[in-house]
C-alpha cells in the first residue's frame, strides 16, 4: 500500500488496534501502544498523500476539461467562419451566373440563382443583423431578383418584381440607419464607398418602384 512501512498495521487490522487502544489503552504495554500509534500515524500520512494525489488528478482533469471545452469552441468558431466564407463566395458565384443567364434571356435560371442569393443573404443577416456587408448583399439580391421578374414579364411578375424591390429598399433603409454608427474600434461602420453604393442602390430601387407600383 502507498507509503506503508513494513510491519505496521493497515486497513481492518489498524481499525481493530484503534478500538483496542480506545477501550483498553491503560492495559496496553508501552511497546504495543507505541506500535499502534506509529501505525495510526503512518495511516494518516498515507491518507494525506492520497488526498493530495487525488486533488492533483482532479485539478488536472479540470484543466483538461477546460482545454477541451476551449478547443471545441475554437473549432466551432472556425467552422462557422468557414461556412460564412463559403456562403459569401456563393453569393458572388450565384450573382455572376444569374447575370449571365439574364443577359442570355434565360430568366428561369436567373431567377433561381437570384432567389438562392436572397436565401443565403437572409441567413447571414439573421446571424449578424448589424453587419453592413450582409445587409447590402440582401438588398442587392432582392433587387436582382425583382429585375429578373420584371424582365421576364409573365403574368404576376409585375407584382413579384414590386415585392422584391420593396424588400430590397427595406434592407437598404436598414443599412442607411447604420451609416452613422461606429464599430468597437471607433471607426465608422460604413466606409464612404459602401455608403455611395448604398445610395446608388436606393436611387435605382426608387426608380423601379415607381415603374412597378
Amino acid at each position: 500500500m502507498l507509503g506503508t512501512e513494513e510491519g505496521l498495521l493497515t486497513g481492518l487490522d489498524l481499525d481493530d488496534a484503534r478500538r483496542l487502544a480506545r477501550d483498553y489503552g491503560a492495559a496496553l504495554t508501552p511497546d504495543l501502544a507505541a506500535y499502534i500509534e506509529r501505525s495510526a500515524l503512518q495511516d494518516r500520512r498515507r491518507r494525506r498523500r492520497t488526498t493530495v494525489i487525488l486533488a492533483s488528478v482532479a485539478g488536472a482533469m479540470t484543466v483538461l476539461a477546460a482545454l477541451s471545452g476551449a478547443m471545441t469552441l475554437v473549432a466551432l468558431h472556425n467552422e462557422a467562419r468557414v461556412q460564412t466564407q463559403l456562403m459569401d463566395r456563393n453569393l458572388l458565384v450565384n450573382e455572376h451566373d444569374g447575370d449571365t443567364a439574364r443577359r442570355a434571356g434565360d430568366f428561369p435560371a436567373a431567377i433561381a440563382k437570384y432567389a438562392e442569393n436572397v436565401a443565403i443573404a437572409a441567413k447571414l443577416v439573421k446571424r449578424e443583423p448589424n453587419e453592413i456587408h450582409w445587409l447590402f448583399n440582401l438588398a442587392n439580391a432582392h433587387g436582382h431578383l425583382g429585375m429578373a421578374y420584371a424582365l421576364r414579364g409573365q403574368a404576376g411578375d409585375g407584382a413579384r418584381a414590386h415585392a422584391e424591390y420593396a424588400a430590397a429598399m427595406g434592407a437598404a433603409d436598414t443599412l442607411a440607419k447604420l451609416d452613422g454608427l461606429t464599430s468597437n474600434s471607433g471607426a465608422p461602420k460604413a466606409t464612404p464607398e459602401q455608403r455611395e453604393r448604398r445610395v446608388r442602390l436606393q436611387g435605382w430601387l426608387a426608380q423601379q418602384l415607381a415603374r412597378w407600383p
